[in-house]
């Protein structure tokens, strides 16, 4: 099916035009608060919580606690 498509330029079920939405309120709400909480961590330790997370996950560095 992916090949076809390729081929053919045709996408069934894919809108022909750009498509957006809005989150549901809640969502927007949820977002906001892990932002803050994370620039609360960022400001408190100087680390970024992705970066970190990044850090920890990176197979060099496995087993190693990223917040000492």
């Amino acid at each position: 099916m992916w090949a076809h498509c390729l081929r053919v330029g045709q996408w069934p079920g894919y809108p022909l035009e750009i498509v957006q939405f809005d989150l549901p309120e809640f969502y927007q709400a949820r977002w906001l608060e892990r932002e803050t909480y994370e620039a609360a961590i960022k400001q408190e330790t100087g680390r970024d919580v992705l970066e970190t997370a990044y850090l920890w996950q990176a197979p060099e560095n496995h087993g190693e606690n990223p917040w000492a």
